[in-house]
């Protein structure tokens, strides 16, 4: 990985950006915002900033496409629904960034390890946005054969 980190912190948030730039790749950019669920100020510290930094390459390798996943419905349960919960379960737990496996603990969620960290700090942290981006990302690329291409043109003339 080469990466790029820009730290910034105010009184409530600590954020990060991670730049990750590796040829075959492209370009990939984590970010993650870092805050207390109760808005107190929030001491940057060196064990914040390093967990700032995973979440945002946790950002980069999981592909997270939501933050967390929403209050279930509150339907009475029977076989189908559950089939269905369990199936978007699975799904909210790959997609939802709190929701999946932390890539340096695969044992652990994203949000056991953010409560892990707020109570080893004193504080109830919370992982208030992230952002991942791919340079590239959905852009197909056509596939030619340069050498039939050459071979059909010679034939032409």
């Amino acid at each position: 990985w080469s990466e790029a980190v820009r730290m910034s912190s105010s009184s409530a948030k600590l954020m990060v950006f991670l730049s990750v730039l590796d040829e075959g790749i492209g370009s990939i950019i984590g970010a993650v915002a870092l805050g207390t669920k109760d808005g107190t100020p929030l001491a940057e510290t060196a064990e914040l900033q390093a967990l700032a930094k995973q979440l945002a390459m946790h950002a980069v390798a999981a592909k997270p496409k939501f933050l967390l996943k929403a209050a279930s419905s509150g339907k009475p349960a029977n076989i189908i629904e559950k089939m269905v919960t369990g199936r978007l379960n699975k799904y909210y737990d790959e997609v939802c960034f709190l929701e999946q496996a932390y890539i340096m603990e695969d044992k652990k969620k994203v949000r056991k390890v953010l409560e892990e960290a707020g109570k080893a700090a004193g504080i109830s942290l919370q992982l208030n946005a992230f952002v991942r981006m791919e340079c590239g990302e959905g852009i197909e690329k056509e596939v030619t054969d340069f050498a039939a291409e050459v071979a059909e043109q010679v034939k032409a003339n």
